[in-house]
């Protein structure tokens, strides 16, 4: 039986990933610079850091790399507090959740404290027992201490436990740890299901999908 939920943030419950590939876009035109139209597709595999690097470069910024970087921090800091959404029918989910009393926590790699301002704007905070980072944890999602401190904050089994995540290696952490992963792909296009044998894609049928799951969680236990 299902007694908890994880939940990622950026790109599983908000759609905020968009915010990450215009950063470099955005910091540029708070300067006044003119941008390229190939900028975003070269750097959106890049980390912050090397984006940073690249336009230093590209565009002969005077600025280091460095505040650079805290320029993009900044920019991003700012969308968390004022502009970023849930994605439809998030709230729908969460109050069946509650409803059905599952406890349910953020493991985000985001700042904790800008997860919170995003949670608070757009009411949702009530919802969530509590949110783990990565940073405070001392570990990314390629390892999975960051959902054991989520697990250990719910109070139940990891076998109990669904894991929502949009990003495959995150899902990877979760299958050979032992934890159920749950791929949301909101308007993206899913190549394939290695890493996860299920799919999200609307919280409209997130309570279909509850039910579904929980029905073959309480097979296995019963067999």
């Amino acid at each position: 039986m299902i007694k908890g939920v994880i939940f990622d943030f950026d790109g599983t419950l908000f759609d905020s990933m968009y915010l990450w590939n215009q950063v470099a876009t955005r910091y540029l035109k708070q300067i006044h610079i003119q941008v390229d139209a190939d900028l975003e597709e070269i750097i959106k595999d890049m980390s912050l850091e090397e984006s940073a690097q690249y336009i230093k470069k590209r565009y002969l910024l005077t600025k280091s790399s460095t505040e650079i970087k805290q320029g993009f921090l900044d920019i991003i800091k700012d969308s968390y507090w004022n502009e970023i959404q849930p994605y439809p029918h998030v709230e729908f989910c969460l109050k069946y959740l509650q409803k059905e009393k599952i406890g349910c926590v953020i493991a985000t790699a985001m700042s904790k404290e800008a997860v919170k301002q995003a949670l608070y704007r757009c009411h949702l905070a009530s919802y969530f027992k509590g949110i783990v980072s990565c940073d405070e944890v001392g570990a990314g999602k390629r390892t999975a201490e960051v959902y054991d401190v989520a697990t250990t904050m719910l109070g139940v089994k990891k076998q109990e436990i669904l894991v929502f995540e949009d990003a495959d290696y995150a899902l990877k952490t979760l299958r050979q740890n032992g934890y159920l992963g749950v791929k949301v792909a909101i308007g993206v296009q899913v190549v394939d299901r290695i890493e996860s044998s299920y799919v999200l894609k609307s919280y409209y049928d997130f309570e279909h999908l509850f039910r579904e799951l929980n029905e073959k969680l309480n097979t296995v236990s019963g067999s």
